[in-house]
């Protein structure tokens, strides 16, 4: 009895047991996972759905959503978009290439977390008479979008430094080059976990991140004649919350941008996956084994049920494809990597729009 008072005051003393939710590196997106992204950047305000942090929430963001832009976003190695740019951002090892739009956003995955490395335009596009191409935006320093790892109550503070080159044409003057730095502070807290609802769904054990996030600009150009009209130094202050799950084909759910007080809602996206779980190529690829894990150079991949058009690639940890294990089966294979060096790669499967990846482990 005197052991179980003991027990039930420490209890009474720490308060209830929270849940122990945790995003870690295994949990991020890598090469290959796939998910949809909607994008609401005019109805935001009118979303309807708390803010509000703290333990065993029930966040129902399910209405209110006027969806401009639904996107595929699917993360690929740096090597699938032309050197020519991938070379401007040396620490990326992940890209996602929005064709339609002409945009490459770059990524570095590492142990700290999910950060953007840059993005580049490659298209031209035309505002009021101003034609501008060719936009990096390069990160120096690159800016932490889900760091690890990742429980309620964490905190801290993380610094990111970006330069943008925009190759203008302005009428009469010709051709302009203009340039913005910015240095953003974002101090994260992880202020809440529970169950999350999207249209997408209801996600449990789900965590609730805070960004306050200060930007400092100077935007500026050599030209003699433009600078003194546009250089300028101006610093803006906003509210970022995320919502996050372990799962990485998603990690995002929920993306909402406020204003500095973290009350208005300004714009808001939500992420989904591309797959549904009835869905035959999915259920092919998630009953797909390989093994063993680790291997001294030789992998069986099986499948219980036949594969249509499913496709096998092979990257390092730098994104790189290794383009002789590229291959397309329809059932049972072996690999062999006894060639390659010791170290961990990624395995991906692709049948149809659905993606599966995997770490293989060579420790000969």
């Amino acid at each position: 009895m005197k052991k179980i008072l003991t027990l039930l005051s420490l209890y009474l003393f720490i308060g209830p047991v929270s849940a122990q939710i945790t995003i870690t590196l295994n949990d991020l997106p890598d090469i290959g996972n796939t998910f949809w992204q909607a994008s609401d950047s005019t109805g935001a305000p009118a979303l309807t759905g708390s803010l509000t942090g703290g333990a065993a929430q029930n966040w129902n963001f399910a209405g209110g959503w006027e969806i401009g832009d639904s996107t595929k976003i699917t993360f690929a190695p740096t090597t699938s978009v032309s050197n020519s740019i991938s070379s401007q951002f040396p620490s990326a090892n992940m890209v996602f290439d929005q064709v339609a739009d002409s945009t490459a956003i770059f990524f570095l995955r590492n142990a700290s977390g999910l950060q953007i490395a840059g993005n580049f335009l490659y298209g031209t596009i035309d505002i009021q008479g101003l034609q501008i191409k060719n936009v990096a935006t390069v990160f120096t320093e690159p800016e932490m979008l889900v760091p690890v790892p990742m429980t309620y109550n964490d905190n801290a503070t993380y610094n990111s430094h970006s330069r943008t080159t925009v190759n203008a044409n302005i009428p009469p003057i010709g051709a302009v080059t203009i340039y913005q730095n910015q240095r953003r502070t974002k101090v994260f807290n992880c202020i809440g976990y529970g169950s999350l609802t999207t249209p997408s769904g209801t996600y449990p054990n789900t965590l609730m991140g805070k960004y306050s996030i200060t930007s400092y600009d100077t935007t500026f150009t050599p030209n003699p004649i433009l600078g003194p009209q546009i250089n300028s130094d101006t610093i803006a202050y906003s509210t970022n919350y995320i919502w996050v799950t372990n799962d990485p084909n998603q990690t995002i759910l929920l993306d909402i941008t406020a204003d500095s007080a973290g009350v208005v809602m300004e714009s808001a996206s939500y992420a989904f996956k591309s797959a549904t779980a009835n869905h035959p190529d999915y259920m092919s690829l998630s009953n797909v084994a390989f093994y063993p894990v680790p291997t001294t150079g030789l992998v069986k991949i099986e499948s219980p049920q036949v594969l249509t058009t499913c496709s096998l690639k092979l990257f390092n940890l730098s994104g790189e494809e290794i383009p002789e294990f590229e291959t397309n089966f329809s059932g049972n294979t072996t690999l062999d990597l006894s060639n390659l060096n010791n170290g961990v790669y990624i395995l991906e499967l692709r049948s149809g729009d659905f993606v599966r990846t995997g770490k293989i482990t060579v420790s000969k």
